[in-house]
């Protein structure tokens, strides 16, 4: 028991390494050098309650996510922006494919002088002879080919309205979704929570007993793993409700909770 408790607090030192040097990429000091984190730092979790997560309940309701509000955040999001961009560029690859299939017409007009032919002297243009008119009108080769291509850029066009129509019912899914988690997760946090209270609680009665001599070293035992195994539950739902909570954040392209309710609640009035 003692050996795997030892192998288990090794997993997690090497786990919280890797989590150090994956932030270590995105810290950077004034000068642009590359900041590193001492090796006694250890991230301080935000603490949520009832409260802060109240506004979330706003967003619970998938009928109400597709409402005016839900659109001015999907206007913003990165996702309509790609696919925005990427119907504008194909359907400038539609109106190319067109000018391929127009006919192709070029006119030249050119007029000399009768003394010398080909020379500047407009003294005694003459119409009769010395003039040269050339209209030439030609048509694509391939006309099957050429419409095949525009028929295919067509297609190409209408699938990416159809994604962009599916990304942002995925979206409103997702952010109700979240939304009703939320309240979830942060009740069995709390839970939890209650858990290592009650089980310190009872190792400290349990310490007390053996020092009276009234328990034992295996009760002590038994007492010191029922909590360690509430901390370690604490610390699983703890992770949970706060990764949920960034999620639905970065799906609303928010990092402040207060502006993103703020801002649901001018656009409801």
């Amino acid at each position: 028991n003692w050996t795997t408790r030892r192998a288990s607090r090794a997993a997690s030192e090497g786990s919280l390494r890797e989590a150090q040097s994956k932030v270590e990429r995105w810290l950077w000091m004034d000068d642009w050098v590359p900041a590193t984190l001492p090796q006694e730092a250890f991230p301080d979790p935000e603490l949520l309650d009832r409260q802060s997560l109240q506004p979330t309940q706003l967003w619970s309701d998938p009928q109400s996510a597709q409402h005016t509000a839900s659109q001015s955040f999907w206007l913003r999001h990165p996702y309509r922006q790609l696919y925005t961009s990427k119907g504008e560029a194909q359907a400038a690859d539609v109106a190319y494919r067109r000018e391929w299939l127009k006919p192709q017409v070029d006119g030249a007009f050119a007029m000399y002088s009768s003394d010398l032919p080909g020379s500047t002297d407009w003294s005694t243009p003459s119409w009769d002879n010395n003039h040269r008119l050339e209209l030439k009108v030609s048509m694509p080769l391939f006309l099957r080919t050429e419409r095949g291509a525009l028929h295919a850029a067509q297609l190409a066009q209408e699938q990416t309205e159809l994604d962009l129509v599916t990304e942002q019912a995925n979206w409103a899914a997702k952010v109700a979704g979240l939304a009703r988690k939320l309240p979830l997760l942060l009740d069995q946090t709390q839970s939890t929570q209650l858990a290592v209270d009650l089980a310190s609680q009872l190792l400290e009665a349990e310490q007390m007993r053996f020092e009276l001599g009234e328990s034992s070293l295996f009760l002590v035992n038994s007492r010191e793993n029922a909590l360690l195994s509430a901390q370690t539950l604490n610390a699983e739902a703890t992770y949970n409700l706060h990764m949920t909570w960034r999620m639905w954040l970065w799906n609303l392209g928010q990092t402040d909770l207060s502006q993103a309710d703020l801002e649901r609640r001018i656009l409801e009035r």
